[in-house]
């Protein structure tokens, strides 16, 4: 039997199909129950929400989904941003005949800009500690008082949402620090010390600056990606 949420009711399934399913380029193989007479073609369920570690954001209309690597997938009926609604303030020295498309593109990617949404995951390079010696400690958290332990958890609820930390059971265990910035606004860190005496070091010589300058060529308008936090 299948319970449907939506029309407050049971059917019954007439067996199982293993298909794959691509996502905004994110592939799942994903056991779907088959049944007849829905309204939908396919629905995702629980089981795939767990699997994918998605999280809804119903502020943006979107789903963040992906084990390895995220990806963002919006509603059909994503409605743009009121018309006449503030845009961002982002400094820029295009001249004039390139300003009001820069501005379309701010409009189009206004979310992009908005410090207020969901932090999102970056996961093109994945980072290995090595160790000198296998030494497991585990560490006291610090003492906070009962606002900073309010915002640590607010923090943590909203790293495990966007899939930036997840639940751990690991051997090694480092104390979290607040850090709070020149705006008021706190900084989630952590004191990574005592990890950091057993850790091998691994050598990345920064290029020149002349070389990347070199490399910029003959152009003449650049962008820069700010990430939000680096962990």
């Amino acid at each position: 039997m299948v319970q449907l949420a939506s029309q407050g009711m049971t059917t019954t399934s007439e067996g199982t199909v293993l298909c794959n399913v691509v996502i905004d380029c994110q592939e799942y193989d994903e056991e779907f129950l088959v049944v007849e007479d829905l309204a939908d073609d396919v629905i995702l369920g629980d089981p795939w929400l767990r699997r994918a570690r998605a999280t809804l954001d119903y502020g943006l209309r979107c789903v963040h989904h992906g084990s390895d690597r995220r990806a963002t997938t919006f509603w059909a009926d994503q409605r743009p941003p009121p018309p006449g609604a503030p845009l961002p303030h982002v400094q820029h020295s295009f001249p004039d005949q390139l300003a009001s498309a820069f501005e379309d593109a701010l409009r189009t990617f206004r979310a992009v800009t908005d410090p207020s949404n969901c932090v999102g995951a970056v996961r093109a390079v994945r980072h290995v500690i090595r160790l000198e010696k296998d030494e497991p400690f585990r560490l006291r958290p610090y003492p906070l008082n009962e606002h900073k332990r309010r915002k640590m958890d607010e923090c943590v609820h909203d790293m495990l949402a966007a899939g930036v930390i997840e639940h751990s059971v690991s051997d090694y265990c480092s104390p979290a620090v607040l850090v709070t910035k020149k705006d008021g606004a706190v900084r989630f860190c952590n004191d990574y010390r005592r990890l950091n005496a057993l850790t091998k070091d691994e050598a990345a010589p920064l290029p020149k600056i002349q070389d990347a300058l070199r490399d910029f060529g003959a152009a003449t308008v650049f962008s820069a990606i700010d990430l939000k936090s680096g962990y």
